[in-house]
């Protein structure tokens, strides 16, 4: 049993990163990290040291928030992974996402037949809005996040994906029988994977509807993979305190999860937190 880890960096502290490689080094899973390409990237670099067991992905998107990029950075870390060696699973984290599990209960998880994906089928019209309406977040010009003003300029890049939106937004959207939806993170095995990169490679249209959605990290996937058997979240989040979702920042906080979600990891917790970092080392 091999397990690929993709793990999507973007806080510009190497802490996080740290600590979840240190996790894994006693486990049968390898890293594959993509760095934010609008961050400075040289506090990773310069902190952590490539191994043939962590990997600093070289192809750097830059991602937006609720923008199409995060699907093409984890499509091509799940491609890279795959073309370096078998791996039975593949799991997607984010560097503020820490383990509430044993190294030897992730591993028994990871050889079992349960995949680990929240996903459900949307009925609500607000969220089938995010897929049948024309957006498009990749860029300073048009993130919802604060940005300096002047920043908010158009570039020929831009410009060129516009061109695009309309084409999209003249033939409309590809319509489908059902929009499934979920946690942006995941933990499958490696059929599944083979199927996402397939689909994102040979079906154009499909891919084009997603890049000019709303956050289709939580859609794209999952409408993709369709109706999984044995599925159960991989990460638990909390969102009934504010801020949504809730900010874990003690071991006592953690311990007080229900042990009845089956989750494997948590997130968020703020990186660099000594306590956080002690109970992630003290996890066997």
């Amino acid at each position: 049993m091999r397990v690929a880890v993709i793990c999507l960096a973007f806080q510009r502290k190497p802490e996080g990163l740290q600590l979840l490689s240190e996790y894994f080094a006693d486990t049968s899973a390898d890293l594959f990290v993509h760095v934010d390409a609008k961050v400075d990237a040289s506090p990773y670099f310069n902190s952590i040291t490539e191994s043939p067991r962590f990997r600093f992905l070289q192809n750097r998107f830059t991602i937006y928030w609720g923008g199409f990029n995060t699907v093409r950075a984890l499509i091509e870390a799940c491609r890279i992974a795959r073309s370096s060696a078998h791996y039975d699973r593949f799991v997607l984290l984010t560097e503020d996402t820490i383990p509430i599990v044993s190294r030897a209960q992730f591993e028994a998880a990871m050889t079992s037949d349960r995949q680990y994906i929240a996903t459900h089928v949307i009925k609500r019209q607000d969220i089938l809005d995010r897929y049948y309406g024309v957006y498009f977040l990749d860029s300073l010009a048009t993130t919802p996040r604060p940005v300096p003003l002047l920043s908010r300029r158009f570039e020929k890049a831009e410009l060129q994906k516009l061109d695009r939106l309309c084409e999209v937004a003249a033939r409309g959207k590809v319509q489908l029988t059902e929009l499934r939806h979920g946690s942006g993170w995941w933990a499958l095995s490696a059929c599944y994977v083979d199927r996402l990169i397939k689909t994102y490679d040979e079906d154009d249209a499909l891919r084009l509807s997603f890049e000019y959605s709303l956050i289709p990290e939580e859609q794209y996937p999952h409408t993709v993979l369709g109706h999984i058997e044995n599925a159960q979240p991989l990460v638990y989040a909390d969102f009934s305190r504010q801020p949504m979702p809730y900010i874990f920042t003690s071991e006592a906080e953690i311990r007080e999860i229900p042990n009845t979600h089956g989750t494997l990891f948590l997130r968020k917790v703020p990186i660099g937190n000594p306590d956080i970092a002690k109970f992630v080392r003290a996890l066997g």
